[in-house]
């Protein structure tokens, strides 16, 4: 359990400061996957929907506090995002591969339309052309690609763990 969660912040902090460092240095800025999300979903495929929701949170609100005009408007669709994947998650087979890439490409997009809301509503100045809403489906498409080896990753671990506590039970029984 405890392993567990050291492992998701530590997800969190290096898709943290993947996309917020490494992608940048390599040149990739405009259009790049969104890595908090992708390892928000994983993590709420995996453990969970509470698991998720204070994952997106606590990735969401570190990103907030550096980029964001305005507390929240990163946590609360990632929150959202990981508390509604940890809800389907009992849908979902852990091997399946297919579902955290589709729940990623769905969170993005549920994301970018908050984020046109609530800059529509706060009456800021945004122009939402065609060639933003196209670049906000190729960042989705993206980020469910990212989400592929994100979620290997996370599934070799959290399975890993969870195996080497069934042996350490049978153990202490047998």
């Amino acid at each position: 359990m405890i392993l567990d969660m050291l492992f998701t912040v530590a997800l969190m902090l290096i898709s943290f400061l993947a996309q917020t460092v490494l992608l940048p240095a390599l040149g990739v800025t405009s259009l790049a996957p969104h890595l908090v999300l992708a390892s928000v979903v994983c993590v709420a495929l995996l453990c969970g929907s509470y698991a998720g929701m204070t994952a997106g949170v606590l990735a969401g609100c570190a990103l907030d506090v550096f980029f964001c005009p305005a507390i929240g408007m990163t946590a609360i669709p990632l929150a959202a995002i990981g508390f509604l994947a940890g809800v389907k998650s009992s849908r979902f087979h852990k091997e399946n591969l297919i579902a955290p890439a589709i729940l990623s490409v769905v969170g993005v997009l549920a994301s970018d339309v908050f984020s046109m809301f609530l800059l529509y509503f706060t009456r800021s100045p945004a122009v939402i052309t065609g060639a933003v809403a196209f670049r906000c489906f190729l960042s989705a498409l993206m980020t469910g690609g990212a989400a592929l080896p994100i979620y290997l990753v996370c599934y070799r671990v959290y399975t890993r763990g969870k195996r080497r506590r069934d042996d350490s039970q049978l153990m202490m029984v047998g």
